[in-house]
């Protein structure tokens, strides 16, 4: 994540959004050069909550699969997850 922050400087502002998957974001940083670097100086300032975010979303996603397919979504089995 912080490699493709600072992709923005050098490059291309915004990819990190793409990766993320905030699309609009991405157009707006890529449009407007990293909302003038500033966006992209916050964004590599703060990059391990975009990940960690990130990572939480597809975790989730991930689980909601795997107990789709086992038969038990919506029983969380006791762990209160």
């Amino acid at each position: 994540m912080l490699i493709t922050a600072v992709i923005g400087f050098f490059g291309v502002a915004g990819v990190h959004r793409f990766v993320l998957g905030h699309v609009g974001m991405g157009l707006l940083y890529l449009f407007t050069a990293g909302l003038c670097f500033i966006g992209t100086i916050v964004d590599v300032i703060n990059y391990k909550r975009l990940a960690f975010e990130y990572n939480i979303k597809e975790a989730q996603q991930a689980h909601a699969i795997v107990m789709a397919q086992s038969g038990n979504y919506g029983d969380s089995g006791g762990y209160g997850v």
